[in-house]
């Protein structure tokens, strides 16, 4: 099968749509009804009821005990005491639409392909290691004599190391240059004083190490025979033909994304969001980004703290806030999104959400709507299918008077 080529484009998220959507009332308020709450699409588990009507204690572990009333979603909220809507259909924005020529399957070729290019080919015996070989070794660690915790290979594991790289401390990988294939050295090095393992900085060491294959990278500056071979086109033709295909695909979705992002930003320009946003949502919003920048802390082994402040370079104070504001812009956004659903009449039933959460679930591979709707949360999911069909009625109605788009 032919490899795929990597557009090494950048691009934003394109918000899908789903054919068929439900209709609300129109002469139908948002407002709680008569009992005091809206119970449409609230709650996705029926076993939290038991058959009498009374509460289940057991169900739904994770729901906030606390919390007086029912509980607070954008499908329940009166968005009229929020925004004020502006124009939202019959929106016309300038964006261009790019083309592809020669010109650019070029620029590309030299840009991603040729460099993406690299093979190794193995050593002879005589060849020795130079800076840019590949070499896998064999190696046992000492210092004082001693074998040391973290410093060996073990047996059938043998370590890789680019030569040249600065992967390893410092006299490890110039220890190797002039080695063979099959040769034993002993490499003598010093840890750094500052090096991260307290008990071996500044110490020196001696590293025992066997090379046991060795392979040195080739690199083409030109659209070569070797190359066509590496991406298994079976000509020059072929592959520009294939590059061009690959460009006009990744335009196209270029273009949309930037003429979705343009008409939004028109129709959000348009409306008048009131000072004070629901608490729950922007709270919504800061527990979702804090989620997802402890998880990257954690893969660094971080708390967040130290991880805000040595890799986003801002103090905590400066991330809560800047996380405050993009909630509420986040915030705004959905209560938008969701005002234009009231005044469509855009009222999504179960059923009809479950049909476009069935196909989420062959795509990311649920085990079935269960899991689905408990990992992304079904007021969530609920008022991301929401969106989508608002976003669908609004680029029906927009236009780009842009002459490359006609």
């Amino acid at each position: 099968m032919k490899k795929k080529i990597a557009l090494l484009l950048l691009s934003i998220m394109v918000v899908g749509t789903m054919a068929g959507c439900g209709k609300k009332d129109t002469e139908t308020s948002k407002d709680t009804g008569s009992d005091g709450q809206n119970t449409e699409n609230t709650d996705v588990d029926s076993s939290s009821t038991s058959d009498s009507g009374e509460e289940d204690s057991t169900a739904d572990s994770s729901t906030d005990n606390s919390q007086v009333g029912p509980k607070e979603t954008l499908a329940t909220l009166d968005t009229s005491l929020y925004v004020t809507l502006g124009e939202y259909k019959g929106i016309t924005v300038d964006v261009e639409k790019l083309t592809v020529d020669d010109a650019k399957v070029e620029e590309y070729i030299q840009d991603y392909l040729i460099p993406g290019y690299a093979d190794y080919v193995e050593f002879t015996e005589e060849q020795v290691i130079e800076n840019g070989d590949f070499v896998t070794y064999a190696c046992v660690g000492r210092i004082d004599g001693e074998i040391f915790d973290g410093g060996s290979s073990t047996e059938g594991s043998d370590w890789t190391v680019t030569v040249g790289s600065g992967q390893m401390i410092p006299g490890f990988e110039e220890g190797m240059l002039g080695m063979k294939v099959g040769e034993t050295k002993d490499v003598v090095t010093t840890f750094p004083a500052d090096y991260m393992m307290a008990d071996l900085a500044g110490k020196e060491a001696v590293f025992t190490i066997t090379v046991n294959k060795a392979e040195k990278l080739i690199t083409a500056d030109s659209l070569t025979a070797e190359v066509l071979a590496y991406y298994e086109y079976a000509d020059e033709q072929a592959c520009r033909d294939d590059v061009k295909a690959a460009l006009i695909e990744e335009y196209e979705i270029q273009y949309i994304e930037a003429y979705e992002t343009a008409v939004l930003k028109e129709v959000q320009a348009g409306c008048t969001f009131a000072e004070e946003l629901p608490q729950f949502l922007i709270d919504l919003f800061v527990a979702d980004q804090s989620q997802y920048y402890e998880y990257y802390a954690s893969l660094f082994g971080m708390e967040l703290s130290a991880f805000v402040e040595s890799y986003l370079q801002v103090t905590m104070d400066e991330y809560n806030s800047q996380i405050q504001e993009i909630s509420k812009e986040y915030a705004r956004q959905y209560i938008m999104y969701e005002a234009i659903a009231d005044a469509e009449g855009i009222d999504l039933t179960k059923e009809e959400i479950d049909v476009y959460g069935e196909e989420t679930v062959i795509e990311y591979g649920y085990e079935n709507l269960d899991a689905l709707y408990a990992d992304f949360g079904y007021d969530e999911y609920r008022d991301f299918v929401t969106i989508n069909e608002v976003i669908a009625v609004i680029m029906e109605n927009a236009s780009n008077s842009n002459a490359t788009a006609q």
